[in-house]
């Protein structure tokens, strides 16, 4: 009893503070306003799934579900159209890791000796 009350409680003041973050930045094109939604998003399929709602179980059984895949198809697509306009853009995405070299060190560290 006392684990589904402080896990409904947990889940409500996340979705508070996604919903408050959701709103603070109100531009769909920023990526926190993006993977607010998602988390709204599988938070409330959360809710949905571990707390079967009577009036709404009987009309939508699989809505937790279906909110679930709903925030992972929102998130493929989020990414895949951040990759097309970076692609499109001519931008560089940092995919690989490149190792430093010896004389990348010494570049470094005589840059980080210049004066402001």
């Amino acid at each position: 009893m006392f684990s589904s009350v402080l896990t409904i409680i947990m889940l409500l003041v996340t979705l508070a503070i996604f919903g408050f973050i959701t709103a603070r930045y109100r531009n769909i094109r920023r990526f926190g306003f993006q993977i607010s939604i998602f988390i709204l998003l599988y938070i409330i399929g959360e809710i949905f799934e571990i707390y079967k709602f009577p009036t709404i179980s009987t009309i939508l059984p699989y809505i937790g579900p279906q909110f679930h895949i709903t925030a992972a198809l929102f998130l493929a697509i989020m990414l895949w159209i951040r990759l097309y306009s970076v692609k499109r853009n001519g931008y560089k995405a940092i995919d690989k890791l490149e190792s430093v070299g010896h004389s990348d060190n010494n570049n470094a560290n005589a840059n980080q000796n210049l004066p402001d």
